[in-house]
């Protein structure tokens, strides 16, 4: 039988589940226990040898039919035992029903307040003014407002170098705090080696970046749930609005998503890719120009999808980019398949690399 260090009987009180019933060799020793009186521990180990060892002295602990004192091991009375639980399990459940009672109040006035707090309802754009500086327009402020993803399109810009130190320390401070960026620029970026340079560590960080040729305004989107549109491509101070509510939201996200779909990866037109290749430098076979009459006849939404599938995106990373249900993507994936006629999303991949999408 253990005993700490002063020498006393080390009873275990394990916090498991008590037994369903006592053993026979347990309700044994406690006859035996109740009879003798406090038992001393060089009196222990004779004892559970006769009742089925240590296995009957822990059931005898884990109902609290036993109790070590100075005096030795001593028994509790049953009646003593239950009284105590019954106390026990009246205060349990007083603090439970408290606690059910306090979130009730609390639904109670969340359901009182009715749709005046209800984010669908919110819809709202407010003008801004950002005001002008050589430190950039204040709408690069606001990514130190994100907590998980940040969306931006950006016609032109100001190249200067302090507005690009800026901008790129915003920029680190939202990748290190691990908020996934996407952003899209214009393809007059690359007349600008400062601004290259710029991108580049962006995606060095883990950014994500692409160009296009012509995008429809300047946007940055926090978090999916605000974001500011800048009414000119060529200043973004004037014009400039924010935007929140779900359903507009959600129409600027399918823009973002759209143009982010259409535009090239800045590594890929570093290493020479055409953001729209002509028909002289390109050759095509017939299998590809019968690819690209199937592809025609996808859908807008299934065109993103086929691209976030050669991108390796998952279907639940998909639904929350598009704002649809998973069931959607499935069922427009399997119609994928049979428009290209191809089986496996490996295969989706190699069609859409073929067809320029990746």
């Amino acid at each position: 039988m253990p005993a700490d260090h002063s020498g006393r009987i080390a009873v275990r009180h394990e916090r498991g589940q008590s037994p369903l019933a006592l053993s026979a060799q347990a309700k044994a020793l406690y006859r035996t226990l109740a009879e003798r009186g406090p038992l001393q521990k060089d009196g222990v180990d004779e004892l559970l040898a006769d009742y089925g060892g240590v296995t009957a002295l822990n059931e005898l602990a884990e109902l609290r039919l036993i109790q070590e004192t100075s005096f030795g091991l001593v028994t509790v009375p049953r009646g003593h035992v239950i009284d105590d639980l019954l106390t026990e399990q009246a205060l349990v459940l007083r603090q439970a029903m408290e606690e059910v009672l306090s979130r009730q109040r609390r639904l109670r006035a969340l359901i009182d307040a009715g749709e005046a707090l209800d984010p669908g309802q919110l819809e709202a754009i407010h003008t801004l003014d950002l005001g002008h500086g050589d430190s950039g327009p204040a709408m690069y402020e606001l990514p130190s407002r994100a907590n998980s993803e940040l969306m931006a399109l950006h016609p032109g810009g100001n190249f200067l170098p302090d507005v690009l130190k800026h901008s790129l320390r915003r920029a680190e401070e939202s990748l290190d705090a691990g908020v996934r960026l996407r952003v899209v620029h214009q393809s007059s970026v690359l007349a600008h080696p400062s601004a290259i340079g710029y991108l580049r560590a962006i995606e060095d960080r883990g950014g994500l970046v692409r160009l296009r040729q012509d995008l429809p305004f300047r946007m940055l989107i926090v978090d999916r749930n605000a974001a500011v549109c800048a009414a000119s491509t060529e200043d973004p101070d004037p014009g400039a609005f924010l935007v929140r509510g779900v359903r507009i939201m959600a129409l600027l996200e399918r823009v973002f998503e759209t143009t982010w779909v259409d535009a090239v990866p800045l590594q890929a037109v570093l290493s020479g890719h055409r953001l729209e290749p002509s028909s002289e430098q390109v050759v095509r076979t017939p299998e590809d120009r019968a690819l690209e009459g199937r592809f025609a006849t996808l859908s807008p939404q299934q065109r993103i999808i086929l691209r976030c599938l050669a991108e390796g995106e998952t279907d639940r990373m998909i639904s929350r980019r598009l704002g649809v249900t998973s069931r959607t993507v499935t069922r427009r994936i399997a119609e994928i398949y049979e428009v290209l006629r191809v089986e496996s999303r490996f295969q989706a991949g190699v069609a859409a690399g073929r067809l320029g999408l990746v």
